[in-house]
């Protein structure tokens, strides 16, 4: 099996088959939802996320404050058809 010789190349590095349950599929932060002539992606969290982002009040630099509500924001509109 071809996983078997991946996880073999380095004992640090390994990695997993997932498979479809209920037509839907978990692939990094997506939920790819197979229907009937039709594949949906929607933005998906693991059950552990809590949404605790930088706080506005918090003492980062604005840039970075900034810059994790753009990347958030890019993410959800880059992962989605809706």
């Amino acid at each position: 099996m071809i996983l078997q010789k991946i996880n073999e190349v380095d004992i640090n590095l390994q990695f997993k088959m997932s498979t479809e349950t209920n037509n839907t599929i978990n692939y990094l932060n997506t939920l790819i939802r197979r229907e009937s002539n039709s594949i949906t992606i929607e933005l998906y969290r693991k059950p552990t996320e809590t949404g605790m982002v930088i706080h506005l009040t918090s003492n980062h630099p604005l840039g970075q404050k900034i810059s994790v509500f753009l990347i958030l924001h890019k993410s959800a509109c880059n992962t989605t058809n809706n």
